[in-house]
Protein backbone atom coordinates (compact mmCIF):
# COMPACT_ATOMS: atom_id res chain seq x y z
CA UNK A 1 0.00 0.00 0.00
CA UNK A 2 1.37 3.40 -1.02
CA UNK A 3 2.14 5.75 1.88
CA UNK A 4 1.17 9.24 0.72
CA UNK A 5 2.68 12.33 2.28
CA UNK A 6 -0.08 14.31 4.00
CA UNK A 7 -0.63 17.42 6.06
CA UNK A 8 -3.47 17.45 8.57
CA UNK A 9 -5.09 20.16 10.65
CA UNK A 10 -8.23 20.83 12.64
CA UNK A 11 -10.85 18.63 14.27
CA UNK A 12 -14.24 17.37 13.23
CA UNK A 13 -15.67 15.43 10.31
CA UNK A 14 -12.85 14.49 7.88
CA UNK A 15 -12.45 16.55 4.71
CA UNK A 16 -9.98 15.31 2.09
CA UNK A 17 -8.60 17.92 -0.35
CA UNK A 18 -6.99 16.69 -3.59
CA UNK A 19 -4.73 18.92 -5.70
CA UNK A 20 -4.39 19.07 -9.47
CA UNK A 21 -1.77 18.02 -12.01
CA UNK A 22 1.73 19.30 -11.10
CA UNK A 23 0.34 20.63 -7.84
CA UNK A 24 0.76 19.43 -4.27
CA UNK A 25 -0.99 19.62 -0.96
CA UNK A 26 0.89 22.81 0.00
CA UNK A 27 -1.12 24.67 -2.66
CA UNK A 28 -4.17 24.28 -0.39
CA UNK A 29 -2.60 25.31 2.92
CA UNK A 30 -4.52 28.59 3.20
CA UNK A 31 -7.91 27.05 2.48
CA UNK A 32 -7.16 24.08 4.73
CA UNK A 33 -6.42 26.50 7.57
CA UNK A 34 -9.67 28.40 6.96
CA UNK A 35 -11.69 25.18 7.10
CA UNK A 36 -9.81 23.60 10.00
CA UNK A 37 -12.03 25.29 12.57
CA UNK A 38 -14.91 23.04 11.53
CA UNK A 39 -13.30 19.95 9.94
CA UNK A 40 -10.38 17.59 10.22
CA UNK A 41 -8.69 18.61 6.97
CA UNK A 42 -6.38 16.06 5.34
CA UNK A 43 -4.40 17.25 2.32
CA UNK A 44 -2.24 14.58 0.65
CA UNK A 45 0.30 14.84 -2.11
CA UNK A 46 -1.02 12.46 -4.77
CA UNK A 47 1.31 9.76 -6.12
CA UNK A 48 4.10 11.08 -8.37
CA UNK A 49 3.61 14.55 -6.91
CA UNK A 50 5.11 16.59 -4.09
CA UNK A 51 6.67 14.49 -1.34
CA UNK A 52 4.69 11.33 -2.06
CA UNK A 53 6.31 8.24 -3.60
CA UNK A 54 7.10 7.96 -7.29
CA UNK A 55 5.62 4.95 -9.07
CA UNK A 56 5.66 3.69 -12.64
CA UNK A 57 1.84 3.61 -12.72
CA UNK A 58 -0.47 6.58 -12.66
CA UNK A 59 -4.24 6.38 -13.14
CA UNK A 60 -7.42 7.74 -11.60
CA UNK A 61 -8.34 4.30 -10.34
CA UNK A 62 -5.01 3.92 -8.55
CA UNK A 63 -5.13 7.42 -7.08
CA UNK A 64 -8.70 6.84 -5.86
CA UNK A 65 -7.53 3.59 -4.25
CA UNK A 66 -4.63 5.48 -2.61
CA UNK A 67 -7.06 7.93 -1.02
CA UNK A 68 -9.49 5.20 0.04
CA UNK A 69 -6.65 3.29 1.74
CA UNK A 70 -5.33 6.48 3.35
CA UNK A 71 -8.72 7.10 4.94
CA UNK A 72 -9.23 3.51 6.00
CA UNK A 73 -5.87 3.43 7.81
CA UNK A 74 -7.11 6.42 9.83
CA UNK A 75 -10.34 4.65 10.65
CA UNK A 76 -12.59 6.96 8.62
CA UNK A 77 -15.82 5.28 7.58
CA UNK A 78 -17.14 8.34 5.73
CA UNK A 79 -15.53 11.56 4.46
CA UNK A 80 -16.14 14.74 2.52
CA UNK A 81 -14.14 14.99 -0.71
CA UNK A 82 -12.91 18.19 -2.41
CA UNK A 83 -10.81 17.90 -5.55
CA UNK A 84 -9.47 20.37 -8.11
CA UNK A 85 -8.71 19.49 -11.75
CA UNK A 86 -6.89 16.13 -11.74
CA UNK A 87 -7.77 15.83 -8.05
CA UNK A 88 -11.39 16.46 -8.95
CA UNK A 89 -11.32 13.50 -11.32
CA UNK A 90 -9.82 11.39 -8.53
CA UNK A 91 -12.62 12.53 -6.21
CA UNK A 92 -15.29 11.73 -8.82
CA UNK A 93 -13.76 8.29 -9.44
CA UNK A 94 -13.73 7.49 -5.72
CA UNK A 95 -17.25 8.81 -5.16
CA UNK A 96 -18.63 6.60 -7.94
CA UNK A 97 -16.67 3.50 -6.94
CA UNK A 98 -17.32 3.86 -3.20
CA UNK A 99 -20.50 5.96 -2.95
CA UNK A 100 -21.28 4.95 0.63
CA UNK A 101 -17.85 6.20 1.71
CA UNK A 102 -18.37 9.77 0.47
CA UNK A 103 -20.71 12.03 2.40
CA UNK A 104 -20.48 15.15 0.22
CA UNK A 105 -18.48 15.77 -2.95
CA UNK A 106 -17.07 19.08 -4.17
CA UNK A 107 -15.32 19.33 -7.54
CA UNK A 108 -13.43 22.48 -8.51
CA UNK A 109 -13.41 23.46 -12.19
CA UNK A 110 -13.33 20.08 -13.89
CA UNK A 111 -15.88 17.65 -15.27
CA UNK A 112 -15.79 13.94 -16.05
CA UNK A 113 -15.02 14.60 -19.72
CA UNK A 114 -11.66 15.22 -21.38
CA UNK A 115 -9.58 18.29 -20.49
CA UNK A 116 -10.36 21.36 -22.57
CA UNK A 117 -6.69 22.17 -23.25
CA UNK A 118 -4.85 18.85 -23.10
CA UNK A 119 -2.12 20.03 -25.47
CA UNK A 120 -1.18 22.88 -23.11
CA UNK A 121 -0.64 20.49 -20.20
CA UNK A 122 1.49 18.20 -22.34
CA UNK A 123 3.47 21.22 -23.49
CA UNK A 124 4.16 22.26 -19.87
CA UNK A 125 5.34 18.76 -19.01
CA UNK A 126 7.64 18.77 -22.03
CA UNK A 127 9.10 22.15 -21.09
CA UNK A 128 9.82 20.96 -17.54
CA UNK A 129 11.31 17.73 -18.84
CA UNK A 130 13.63 19.76 -21.06
CA UNK A 131 15.12 21.60 -18.07
CA UNK A 132 17.64 19.95 -15.76
CA UNK A 133 17.34 21.92 -12.50
CA UNK A 134 20.61 20.42 -11.24
CA UNK A 135 22.43 22.46 -13.90
CA UNK A 136 21.36 25.64 -12.09
CA UNK A 137 22.14 27.01 -8.64
CA UNK A 138 19.12 29.21 -7.93
CA UNK A 139 15.36 29.25 -8.49
CA UNK A 140 15.67 32.49 -10.44
CA UNK A 141 17.97 30.77 -12.93
CA UNK A 142 15.44 27.99 -13.44
CA UNK A 143 12.71 30.62 -13.81
CA UNK A 144 14.74 32.35 -16.51
CA UNK A 145 15.11 29.04 -18.35
CA UNK A 146 11.36 28.40 -18.08
CA UNK A 147 10.59 31.92 -19.34
CA UNK A 148 12.14 31.06 -22.69
CA UNK A 149 9.14 28.80 -23.33
CA UNK A 150 6.51 29.97 -20.81
CA UNK A 151 5.85 33.71 -20.83
CA UNK A 152 3.10 33.72 -18.19
CA UNK A 153 4.76 34.47 -14.85
CA UNK A 154 1.90 33.02 -12.79
CA UNK A 155 2.20 29.67 -14.55
CA UNK A 156 5.96 29.67 -13.97
CA UNK A 157 5.49 30.42 -10.26
CA UNK A 158 3.11 27.47 -10.02
CA UNK A 159 5.58 25.14 -11.75
CA UNK A 160 8.51 26.40 -9.67
CA UNK A 161 6.78 25.15 -6.53
CA UNK A 162 7.89 21.74 -7.81
CA UNK A 163 11.54 22.65 -7.18
CA UNK A 164 13.37 21.05 -4.28
CA UNK A 165 16.92 20.16 -3.33
CA UNK A 166 18.02 16.54 -3.36
CA UNK A 167 20.38 14.76 -0.97
CA UNK A 168 23.32 16.34 -2.80
CA UNK A 169 21.82 19.82 -2.33
CA UNK A 170 21.15 20.00 -6.06
CA UNK A 171 17.94 21.47 -7.42
CA UNK A 172 15.52 18.87 -8.77
CA UNK A 173 11.86 18.47 -9.67
CA UNK A 174 9.53 16.99 -7.05
CA UNK A 175 7.05 15.62 -9.59
CA UNK A 176 7.76 12.37 -11.44
CA UNK A 177 7.72 14.12 -14.80
CA UNK A 178 8.69 11.16 -16.96
CA UNK A 179 5.76 9.05 -15.71
CA UNK A 180 3.31 11.97 -15.82
CA UNK A 181 4.31 12.66 -19.41
CA UNK A 182 4.09 9.00 -20.43
CA UNK A 183 0.63 8.76 -18.83
CA UNK A 184 -0.51 12.24 -19.91
CA UNK A 185 -3.02 11.06 -22.52
CA UNK A 186 -4.71 8.89 -19.90
CA UNK A 187 -4.66 11.69 -17.33
CA UNK A 188 -6.17 14.23 -19.70
CA UNK A 189 -8.92 12.11 -21.22
CA UNK A 190 -12.39 11.71 -19.77
CA UNK A 191 -13.23 9.31 -16.99
CA UNK A 192 -16.03 6.74 -17.08
CA UNK A 193 -16.28 5.39 -13.54
CA UNK A 194 -18.54 2.48 -12.78
CA UNK A 195 -21.73 3.41 -10.97
CA UNK A 196 -23.28 6.75 -10.10
CA UNK A 197 -22.88 9.04 -7.14
CA UNK A 198 -26.34 10.09 -6.07
CA UNK A 199 -25.21 11.91 -2.92
CA UNK A 200 -24.95 15.66 -2.59
CA UNK A 201 -22.34 17.12 -4.93
CA UNK A 202 -21.26 20.64 -5.81
CA UNK A 203 -19.33 21.57 -8.95
CA UNK A 204 -17.71 25.02 -8.78
CA UNK A 205 -16.52 26.51 -12.05
CA UNK A 206 -14.67 29.71 -12.88
CA UNK A 207 -16.46 32.17 -15.14
CA UNK A 208 -13.16 32.77 -16.97
CA UNK A 209 -12.49 29.05 -17.45
CA UNK A 210 -13.76 26.69 -20.15
CA UNK A 211 -13.07 23.47 -18.24
CA UNK A 212 -16.75 22.93 -17.38
CA UNK A 213 -18.56 23.61 -20.64
CA UNK A 214 -22.26 23.09 -21.23
CA UNK A 215 -21.36 19.72 -22.74
CA UNK A 216 -19.51 18.83 -19.56
CA UNK A 217 -22.55 19.90 -17.52
CA UNK A 218 -24.66 17.31 -19.33
CA UNK A 219 -22.13 14.60 -18.45
CA UNK A 220 -22.03 15.78 -14.83
CA UNK A 221 -25.79 15.53 -14.39
CA UNK A 222 -25.81 12.00 -15.82
CA UNK A 223 -23.03 10.76 -13.53
CA UNK A 224 -23.99 12.89 -10.52
CA UNK A 225 -27.78 13.32 -10.68
CA UNK A 226 -27.98 15.39 -7.47
CA UNK A 227 -25.25 17.80 -8.55
CA UNK A 228 -25.41 21.57 -8.32
CA UNK A 229 -23.18 23.59 -10.65
CA UNK A 230 -22.21 27.08 -9.52
CA UNK A 231 -20.18 29.65 -11.47
CA UNK A 232 -17.82 31.96 -9.58
CA UNK A 233 -17.23 35.32 -11.26
CA UNK A 234 -13.76 36.70 -11.99
CA UNK A 235 -12.13 33.29 -11.56
CA UNK A 236 -10.28 31.04 -13.97
CA UNK A 237 -9.21 27.41 -13.69
CA UNK A 238 -7.28 28.08 -10.46
CA UNK A 239 -10.58 29.04 -8.95
CA UNK A 240 -9.46 28.53 -5.35
CA UNK A 241 -6.59 30.99 -5.85
CA UNK A 242 -8.49 33.55 -7.95
CA UNK A 243 -11.45 33.85 -5.59
CA UNK A 244 -10.27 32.32 -2.31
CA UNK A 245 -12.82 33.92 -0.01
CA UNK A 246 -15.82 33.25 -2.26
CA UNK A 247 -14.63 29.72 -3.01
CA UNK A 248 -14.10 28.90 0.66
CA UNK A 249 -17.51 30.28 1.59
CA UNK A 250 -19.23 28.08 -1.00
CA UNK A 251 -17.32 25.04 0.29
CA UNK A 252 -18.14 25.77 3.93
CA UNK A 253 -21.80 26.54 3.32
CA UNK A 254 -22.28 23.38 1.24
CA UNK A 255 -20.56 21.12 3.75
CA UNK A 256 -22.43 22.55 6.73
CA UNK A 257 -25.87 22.87 5.17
Amino acid sequence: MLQLYTSETGDGFPLIILHGLLGMGDNWAMIAKKLSGSFRVIVPDLRNHGRSPHTIDHSYELMAEDIFNLCKTRGYEKVHLLGHSMGGKVAMTLACSEPSFVNKLIVADIGPGAYADASRHISLLNVMMGIRPGDFTTRSEVDKALSMKITDQRTRMFLLKNLTRNENNKLSWKANLSVLLSKSQKILEGISPDGLFTGKSLFLRGALSDYISEEQCEIIYKQFPSASIVTINDAGHWIHADATEVFTRYVFDFLTS
